[in-house]
């Protein structure tokens, strides 16, 4: 008898120690999926990177229209002439065949100014840099809201692995009562030691599954502090069970519009960017045209005594028209960019079709699911019932050990499907929500 009784009360040792470490402690700290969600918003290494793609876009924009402001710059020389310069004169000139000009030192400081006027390109590339921020704005805003959704994803199966965890740790107790019960039966000669073997064996069998759920369990808190950013060394506890979160999405419905799925706003802001290079590549047809302006200053002599040099000054002023008559593959690049923009457009048109599908899928599935979820709620009501009447018949001697043990696995099954299928609606839930890119409420 001694020997039995030490042997279940090191089961229930051991299935103490199976209790998850920083999972269902008093130090942990209990966060619900809205506080997960809220941190996440902000301290996702996915939002702040999509952050630095916004500032980033926005930087190149403030770089293209920078090229609209005047450019100025400054340049000081200084020439030794080792000969002098020389200027061939007519034949029979006075002064001979070539007159040599000049100093042997020379200094010049030049300032240049020059400002565009017009130019179709630089108007071109705005616009390009331009769509290019709208859309990555577009797309942090879609980041959020998948962040948020991984979230859910990352908290529900969270959930599901407690749960499951809870579920085989239940079964692991009713074994141990089984266990106790056979025990005493044996003692008192009414049962054979088949029964007793056999119960230890079960109770034993269950303890690799109770460690896996456990880990499991351990790996999806961990997940989901990766997403939200928080230490993986924080102990953290999900404040929520599975049946709320499904009751918050039961009855479920959403309408099929899609202008907020990432995929789409990206491949239709991809065929935005398409457009305006279009625009880009055919701007290099048209003229340009720039003012400049340009002041001098400079002196000369035979000496490094610049101080007794005479020093003189130059300005001007003017504009340029620059016209291209002949640039190579401009067209062929004119023609690559239509090109990207039909394949942009084709895809676009695909996506959509898919979105649809997988929403029509969706949609039914989650009908298939709630009839399934009453009919699960209906089985484990039969099955808790079943394991007490069994339970109840092996004391009176009525049913054998076997039908004990069917029953509880059975119990064990029906609650392990039912919360399967509450997860599977909420996992279709949130299916939907990636699908339309917006979080449901």
């Amino acid at each position: 008898m001694s020997r039995r009784v030490s042997l279940s009360v090191a089961l229930s040792m051991l299935l103490v120690c199976f209790v998850p470490t920083g999972a269902f402690g008093e130090e942990a700290r209990a966060m619900s999926l809205e506080e997960l969600v809220e941190m996440a918003r902000s301290e996702s290494h996915q939002v702040r990177q999509s952050r630095l793609e916004v500032r980033r876009a926005e930087l190149a924009g403030e770089e293209a229209r920078m090229g609209r402001w005047p450019t100025a710059s400054a340049e000081a020389q200084y020439r030794n002439n080792l000969s002098l310069p020389v200027i061939v004169l007519p034949p029979d000139s006075p002064f001979g065949d070539v007159l040599r000009t000049g100093a042997r030192h020379n200094f010049t400081g030049t300032l240049q100014v020059s400002v565009p006027v017009y130019s179709a390109q630089l108007n071109r590339s705005i616009e390009v840099s331009q769509a290019v921020a709208t859309l990555e704005k577009a797309l942090q805003e879609a980041t959020v809201r998948e962040v948020e959704v991984e979230v859910e994803r990352a908290f529900l199966n969270g959930l599901v692995s407690r749960e499951s965890y809870a579920v085989l740790r239940e079964s692991h107790e009713a074994l141990l009562r089984n266990l106790s019960l056979v025990e005493a039966l044996y003692e008192e000669g009414l049962v054979p030691e088949y029964d007793l073997i056999r119960t230890e064996v079960q109770a034993r069998n269950l303890e690799p599954e109770l460690e896996r759920a456990r880990n499991g369990y351990q790996g999806a808190l961990n997940y989901l502090k990766l997403l939200v950013g928080l230490p993986i060394e924080e102990a953290i506890e999900l404040d929520g069970d599975l049946r709320d979160l499904y009751e918050s999405r039961a009855g479920h419905r959403e309408v099929a519009e899609f202008s907020e799925n990432r995929d789409l706003m990206q491949l239709r802001g991809q065929e935005e960017v398409v457009r305006q290079r279009i625009g880009l590549e055919r701007a290099a047809y048209w003229p340009t045209v720039g003012a400049f302006g340009t002041f001098s200053y400079q002196g000369q002599g035979d000496n490094l005594a610049v101080w007794d040099y005479n020093w003189t000054d130059t300005a001007t002023v003017g504009l340029s028209l620059t016209i291209p008559l002949y640039s190579p593959g401009l067209r062929q690049r004119v023609e690559q960019a239509e090109v990207e923009a039909l394949q942009v457009s084709l895809q676009r048109e695909f996506l959509e079709e898919s979105l649809r599908s997988q929403f029509d899928t969706t949609t039914r599935r989650l009908e298939e699911l709630e009839a399934m979820i009453e009919a699960q709620e209906r089985n484990v009501e039969q099955a808790e019932r079943g394991y007490s009447i069994a339970r109840q018949s092996y004391e009176e001697g009525a049913y054998s050990l076997m039908d004990v043990n069917d029953a509880e696995a059975a119990l064990r099954d029906a609650r392990m499907n039912y919360r399967s299928a509450l997860a599977e609606y909420v996992q279709a839930v949130l299916d939907l929500e990636d699908l339309l890119g917006r979080r449901g409420q």
